[in-house]
């Protein structure tokens, strides 16, 4: 008898531990989500000022990256809960908290992502030493939304896995076209050599006793100076020259420069995805 009522014991214990667990779960989903929707608000208010310095983009890019993983892991979670739900009321909360999670994770993510962006330029104009990191970041923010768009893709699929759940997770169309228009956006800018020194577009730097230096970009040039375009619509840039010569670099047989009688009239991209390849910015000089 005294074997019995101590099995009972153990077992109402046991179930009561169980869903205390669960209880701490579906509480802590729910201080992250509202937490995460407190930071998104305070983004989309521009309250949480970014101040212009290499320190505060390695935080952001930091806080990222740990979203991105916040992500993968609900994920896992959500296919988990899934596989093991039999029209139990606390399982499909825990998924649903755990798709609102990912959502705001997402949403934490295209935010901090487009503060990078918009702060590229004061970046440009206050760190003049710091060319080679400002165009490294420029790269990384470009390499994070690609990240952020492949797990959205993902994440819509998983989503609509779930028969038994309602559509919770959807990024808006124009939200993902925003983030594709930071991955095909370009500039390019087309000028003699004199016009190309005196805007500061391009530098004289290294170069050897009897020749000449090597004329580079230079990552704190304007943007406003630079023509804006958008790549998968760009398959020419008008030159109107007598000789033309790539500053920037670009890979060898993705573009070609076109003209009659020996002129540059124009760049003609024949690999796009070679030509990004190494950077967003195109610089010609040219010989008028």
């Amino acid at each position: 008898m005294k074997y019995k009522l101590l099995m009972s014991v153990l077992v109402i214990v046991a179930i009561a531990c169980g869903e205390s667990k669960e209880e701490k779960e579906i509480a802590a989903l729910k201080e992250k989500v509202t937490s995460l929707q407190s930071q998104n608000t305070s983004l989309r208010n521009g309250d949480q000022k970014l101040k212009a310095t290499l320190e505060d983009y390695n935080k952001f890019f930091t806080e990222i990256e740990k979203n991105l993983a916040g992500i993968d892991q609900n994920k896992t979670m959500v296919a988990q809960l899934s596989a093991d739900m039999k029209d139990k009321k606390d399982v499909k909360e825990r998924i649903k908290l755990r798709i609102s999670t990912i959502k705001e994770l997402v949403e934490n993510t295209r935010l901090r992502i487009l503060a990078l962006d918009r702060t590229i330029a004061q970046l440009r104009k206050e760190s003049g030493e710091k060319s080679d990191e400002i165009m490294q970041m420029d790269k990384q923010i470009k390499g994070l939304t690609k990240d952020l768009i492949a797990k959205d893709a993902e994440i819509e699929e998983m989503d609509n896995s779930i028969a038994d759940l309602e559509t919770l997770y959807q990024l808006e169309i124009e939200k993902t076209e925003e983030l594709r228009s930071i991955l095909n956006r370009a500039y390019y800018i087309v000028g003699t050599k004199k016009e190309l020194l005196e805007k500061g577009v391009i530098t004289k730097e290294g170069g050897f006793i009897g020749i000449g230096k090597v004329k580079v970009l230079n990552a704190n040039a304007p943007t406003a100076l630079f023509t804006k375009i958008e790549k998968d619509k760009t398959s020419e840039m008008m030159l109107n020259a007598k000789k033309a010569k790539m500053i920037t670099n670009h890979a060898d047989g993705s573009f070609s420069i076109a003209g009659e009688n020996g002129k540059a009239d124009k760049l003609m991209i024949s690999d796009a995805d070679e030509f990004w390849k190494n950077g967003n910015y195109v610089v010609i000089e040219v010989e008028k």
